[in-house]
């Protein structure tokens, strides 16, 4: 797995080309970069990381990965060097479906399954979907059908 260094990530930002904000909306998400998207959700959970102590506790740190073949993981979380916790950044255009969840997932869980060691299960292992727009109805049910 290969990780992007901190000057990458400062050349990515410094070449993008940022959308415009207008008042009283959302910042305009879907018009990032895919890539930029994934740094500046990255940049969050750093954030959180250095912030929260109750995240502190949970992780060691945040590693942006390479964005190619990542296996859905556009960010992990790592405790002991051991996988803890992945970030997946989804920019549609409109709300993620239950499907297109679970396909995530699906695909998301058989990776675990062949790499089981990368990864730090046995401690709440947490799932996150970041999404540019928001989620259906029906799939904001999901995370707590999947917790049951």
């Amino acid at each position: 797995m290969k990780q992007i260094r901190q000057d990458e990530i400062e050349i990515i930002i410094s070449n993008a080309q940022k959308p415009k904000s207008i008042s009283n909306s959302s910042y305009p998400l879907n018009d990032l970069d895919d890539r930029v998207f994934e740094i500046l959700t990255y940049s969050i959970f750093k954030k959180r990381l250095i912030a929260e102590r109750a995240f502190k506790k949970r992780f060691d740190d945040v590693i942006l990965m390479q964005g190619v073949g990542e296996k859905g993981m556009d960010s992990i979380l790592v405790k002991n060097g051991k996988i803890a916790s992945v970030v997946q950044c989804k920019k549609y255009k409109t709300n993620l479906s239950d499907k297109i969840i679970l396909a995530e997932l699906i695909k998301f869980s058989l990776h675990v399954l062949s790499n089981s060691t990368e990864f730090a299960l046995e401690n709440n292992f947490t799932y996150f979907l970041a999404t540019s727009t928001g989620f259906t109805g029906k799939s904001n049910l999901l995370p707590n059908s999947l917790n049951n």
